[in-house]
């Protein structure tokens, strides 16, 4: 039969469609009146639509919460604009909300009459939060940074070529905010010196030790010299930001300015140890193929037909006509995979979307692929290498930055015990105990790293509390006591508007409450008392008991076990001393060093 103008509009209509239907985009066909020709799967998914028959029916019947605006765009098309949008809001009626990447574009019968319109869109939610939670993660180290009671340094360069600082670290270096303070880069600006009074260069400094070390600098005192003239003393520590093969990718540091103690130290040597830091439209790439078998296994397959986006998207020209392995030199051998899938779907076993790379393009595609006829396939595809990547620098940038807070947390810690050498690691010892009581209470990993992390400052107020009275080796007055006592509500203050996964600050305040309400400072019990906080008092009496105190010796683990345990259910939650316990009994576990 003689094939007819009408015929051929109808098949290709047909394609259209079929071609709509198996996209990985979300794509719908509209007619003039603004009923459903066609969705792809990807359009009923996006929209929970499975299951409800569009084929017919209003598009404004489908989404009665379709805004004006987006109305007028719809008849903008339909008088033959292309109007598109990005991150456009969708407010929907069920209450959720969705951003979208959209266009709308006519489409036109065999006549070149204007059929209707084609919507194309692309729910971009995940992307956004995503996006919008790095912002904030940036956020929450910039305001932990400037909470910090010490100047702090930061690089995320192993050269410290970018060194920028918290509000304090600026005021003392007299530097503006995101001043970069880098004596590698910027040099001269301020002249460095050592204790000795030897003038440092940029390798010599802590930051630059760290990086370059690959270990823990501390209790270095530098003097620095401004352009203004004025002249300052700082004390502090340096450590490395590691990734996660441990290699150092820069360094934090955190320092005090000492410069009014060392003024005063010719009248008091005593106080120095007080202060130790669509089609070729379309986004998608498009190609028909024909699949070639050998004893009915796929072994090459031809271009038939591609659209422009293939071109662009994989540089690939001229491939019309050819078998891909003459194309793509070595695929066949690096990507069996991927025929074994072109060649089930060819077969009639059904489309399939998945992502593969592909080897001899050094490439990332996310393909969807099916057959509109016996032995051809048609593959319609991005390529999301980018995406893989960009996926990959955000896990790493949030990797870096939770290492980064785990470095700031370590050198506030450090401060501490600058002033305190007596209960040196006492911070850190607490938070590793306390870690490991929460894992063996069977709290998810990432808590329990969360509450390491919150014992590394839950004493950070000591830093207010005078040296002689911490370093005292004989028994505290009332009022020294009571002086002791503040450091919780010196603490909270410090801490109470650094944002954190958990509430760090009412953790650190209970951390001396106890379950009967004989605890201090606001007399709490148990039903008041966080979870986190009730396995940190544990973890603090356990390893101060343990440990070396000015006035008494260690008084070691089985002391500390058996003030637990008579105390169980008394001032201490029993669950946390039960699980102590097996850690130790059962388990052979040794505190920390």
């Amino acid at each position: 039969m003689a094939r007819t103008p009408r015929k051929d509009a109808d098949e290709g209509d047909a394609a259209l469609r079929l071609f709509i239907a198996h996209a990985p985009a979300a794509i719908a066909m509209l007619d003039r009146d603004m009923r459903y020709l066609a969705a792809s799967r990807r359009w009923i998914e996006d929209y929970h639509l499975a299951g409800r028959d569009l084929i017919g029916r209003s598009h404004y019947e489908i989404f009665p919460e379709i805004p004006e605006a987006w109305k007028h765009a719809h008849r903008r098309a339909l008088q033959g604009d292309v109007v598109a949008a990005r991150e456009d809001r969708f407010e929907r009626i069920d209450g959720s909300t969705q951003w979208l990447n959209w266009e709308v574009r006519p489409w036109y019968i065999a006549t070149r009459e204007l059929g209707g319109i084609v919507i194309f869109t692309e729910d971009v939610t995940d992307q956004r939060q995503d996006r919008l939670a790095l912002q904030r993660k940036l956020q929450e180290m910039e305001k932990l940074m400037d909470a910090v009671p010490a100047a702090v340094w930061i690089t995320h360069d192993p050269e410290c070529r970018l060194i920028t600082g918290n509000a304090l670290a600026n005021r003392i270096f007299e530097a503006s905010k995101d001043e970069n303070v880098s004596p590698t880069t910027v040099p001269g600006a301020r002249r460095i010196f050592a204790a000795d009074g030897r003038e440092l260069r940029a390798e010599e400094l802590p930051m630059q030790r760290a990086a370059a070390t690959n270990r823990e600098v501390r209790d270095v005192e530098l003097t620095i010299g401004m352009s203004s003239g004025r002249s300052i003393t700082i004390l502090g520590n340096a450590v490395p930001l590691r990734d996660q093969s441990g290699s150092p990718i820069g360094s934090i540091a955190a320092f005090q300015d000492i410069s009014e103690r060392k003024r005063s130290e010719a009248l008091a040597q005593e106080s120095a140890r007080r202060y130790k830091a669509l089609f070729d439209n379309m986004l998608n790439g498009f190609a028909h193929c024909r699949m070639l078998f050998e004893d009915d296994r796929p072994v090459d397959f031809v271009y038939l037909d591609v659209n422009q986006a293939f071109a662009q998207q994989t540089g690939l020209r001229n491939v019309v006509g050819r078998k891909v392995s003459d194309v793509i030199p070595g695929i066949r051998e690096h990507s069996a995979d991927l025929f074994e899938r072109y060649g089930r779907v060819a077969k009639g076993h059904g489309p399939e979307h998945f992502e593969t790379y592909v080897e001899p393009m050094k490439d990332w595609f996310s393909i969807s692929v099916y057959s509109a006829e016996p032995d051809h396939f048609v593959a319609v595809f991005d390529v999301v290498t980018e995406q893989k990547r960009n996926e990959e620098r955000i896990a790493e940038t949030v990797r870096q930055l939770e290492s980064a807070i785990q470095g700031t947390l370590l050198a506030m810690s450090n401060m501490v015990e600058l002033r305190d050498p007596y209960t040196a690691g006492h911070q850190r010892r607490v938070g590793a105990i306390a870690e490991d009581i929460a894992r063996e209470m069977g709290w998810e990993e990432m808590r329990c790293k969360e509450l390491q992390m919150i014992g590394l400052v839950h004493d950070i107020g000591k830093i207010s509390v005078p040296a002689e009275i911490l370093c005292k080796p004989g028994r505290l007055t009332p009022m020294e006591y009571e002086l002791v006592q503040e450091h919780v509500r010196r603490s909270h203050a410090i801490l109470k508007d650094v944002r954190f996964p958990r509430p760090i600050a009412e953790i650190v305040y209970q951390h001396h409450e106890r379950l009967d309400g004989s605890g201090y400072p606001r007399g709490l019990t148990a039903e008041s008392i966080l979870p986190e906080a009730r396995i940190l008092m544990v973890a603090d009496v356990v390893e101060a008991i343990s440990s070396h105190r000015p006035y008494r010796a260690a008084l070691g683990i089985d002391a500390a076990i058996r003030e637990i345990t008579e105390k169980r259910g008394i001032l201490y939650d029993p669950a946390v001393v039960d699980a102590l316990r097996r850690l130790v009994n059962e388990k052979k576990y040794q505190l920390p060093a």
